[in-house]
């Protein structure tokens, strides 16, 4: 921060001869949309690939990439160079991230009983070393709630040897990193999907693929379902891979590879026959990456990663043990906001001023109509119509304001509604929405809108009536928040 201070101070003192404003101009806006820096990695034994993301008012920005072979020493022996490789990028201390290649840790499904529930965390630390082949003091893990029973909870554990989490503690240690996380890679490639779309779809899948290795994750309502892991065949089609037995409202809606270059033959040639969108690294184009530059599986596993250090991500796992993180420092975003504040705040000002000085002018104004009397009172009675004409516009105005436009109501409609429900009609009076469809589970549609926010005094219209497919017929009605009923 001191270094982008200094910058922005000699830009400050720099004499404004021609073309010095524009270069003091672009000097500032590189400083108020400059963020939080965040560190991250991918490492699967041969490589250590490394990026700076920064976070800013512009969205997050991918800043350096640089891939570092890693030596017989493992990751400690990189230590130095990593170091000059955080200096040259201008960081300090910044947060780290690190995700693991799947070859390197342990994925298993796991089943507890539903009382173990209230501590559940306790609970997996204990029986830990009944599901995975080594002891919880060589481990480091983390779980996954996939289902829950009234009987039994549905895990998924994944773990890491804790030799692979005591190397990166000390590279990180050694390079002047902040650790804040450490998680499988197909993991940090989801969450660097959900920044690359904007928002996921409610179910998909992520291929990762690492030569003949594969990782088939499934993902519903942002959680973990499902992780299959194995082997590719010449012969291996997408058919095959894609799981055929989920409930429609689970149903897989995109799939997204990682490694699509070291797919199979029979398999890169099935995916334009995919029942749903596929998108692979080879699409995607970083903000802030150099012109040109193909995006590789393992920087975007980095990017994933670097997510944990600027904010929160969909899928949060984390083994690194909680002691051993650290909390990442914002001090770019705060210095982010802070130049946006005053940026605001002298917009504020220039605004006032101009205020004052048109009601200075008016006040002159009004002395020399004074002293034209008759012109005087025939403009009072004008100024008279127009305040009164005014006034009518302002309660027309606050009277339409007291009701939100439809369009966002019905798209927050979608947004709360789940997919097994269908909407009839929507109309929308006076503060107050009626809704008629089908669904599911009707019963369910009233708690939704109810913690929506938006909604209050939820309530059938007319009993729910149940269809020759055993959907429900329903008609709700419910008042919106904020919005007056009065005509």
């Amino acid at each position: 921060m001191e270094r982008r201070l200094s910058g922005l101070r000699a830009a400050a003192a720099a004499e404004l001869e021609p073309g010095g404003v524009r270069s003091f101009w672009r000097t500032f806006s590189r400083e108020i949309q400059a963020g939080a820096g965040s560190v991250g990695a991918y490492y699967d034994r041969r490589t250590l690939t490394l990026v700076h993301l920064e976070k800013g008012l512009a969205g997050s920005r991918l800043r350096q990439v640089a891939t570092l072979p890693v030596p017989a020493g493992g990751l400690t022996a990189l230590t130095p160079e990593v170091r000059e490789l955080i200096r040259a990028w201008g960081l300090e201390n910044p947060p780290a991230g690190l995700a693991v290649s799947p070859r390197l840790g342990l994925v298993r499904p796991a089943t507890l009983p539903a009382a173990a529930k209230a501590n559940l965390a306790r609970v997996v630390g204990y029986e830990i070393d009944r599901f995975l082949p080594l002891s919880p003091e060589q481990l480091v893990f983390d779980y996954q709630v996939v289902q829950e029973t009234e009987t039994e909870l549905h895990l998924l554990l994944l773990a890491l040897p804790r030799a692979v989490v005591e190397d990166w503690l000390s590279l990180c240690g050694g390079a002047g990193l902040s650790p804040v996380t450490v998680e499988p890679g197909p993991l940090a490639g989801a969450n660097a999907w959900a920044l690359v779309q904007g928002r996921l779809p409610s179910s998909f899948l992520l291929l990762a693929a690492e030569g003949p290795d594969f990782d088939l994750l499934q993902f519903s309502r942002r959680r973990l379902r499902g992780w299959q892991a194995g082997k590719l065949s010449t012969g291996t089609t997408l058919k095959e891979l894609i799981p055929q037995e989920s409930p429609p409202e689970a149903a897989p809606q995109a799939l997204y590879l990682l490694g699509g270059a070291s797919l199979p033959a029979a398999l890169r040639a099935g995916v334009g026959d995919a029942p749903m969108p596929v998108a692979t690294e080879a699409q995607v184009v970083l903000k802030g990456a150099a012109a040109g530059a193909a995006t590789t599986p393992e920087i975007l596993m980095a990017v994933g990663a670097a997510l944990r250090g600027v904010g929160g991500v969909p899928f949060a796992v984390n083994l690194l043990p909680e002691e051993q993180r650290a909390t990442p420092q914002l001090t770019g975003l705060l210095l982010t906001r802070f130049f946006s504040l005053l940026l605001l705040g002298l917009v504020v000002v220039w605004s006032a001023s101009i205020f004052i000085h048109s009601r200075i002018t008016l006040a002159r104004v009004e002395r020399q109509v004074a002293e034209l009397a008759p012109a005087v009172r025939e403009v009072e009675k004008q100024l008279q119509n127009t305040q009164n004409l005014l006034k009518q516009y302002d309660d027309l105005k606050r009277r339409m304001e007291q009701y939100p436009p439809p369009l966002q109501i019905l798209r927050e409609l979608t947004q709360i509604i789940p997919d097994h429900t269908h909407l009839y009609s929507f109309r929308l009076s006076k503060g107050q929405v009626e809704l008629s469809g089908k669904s599911a589970s009707a019963s369910e549609l009233i708690n939704l809108l109810e913690r929506s926010g938006r909604f209050t005094k939820t309530e059938f219209v007319s009993p729910i009536v149940t269809d020759e497919t055993g959907s429900e017929i329903f008609k709700i009605k419910a008042d919106i928040k904020g919005a007056g009923r009065s005509s």
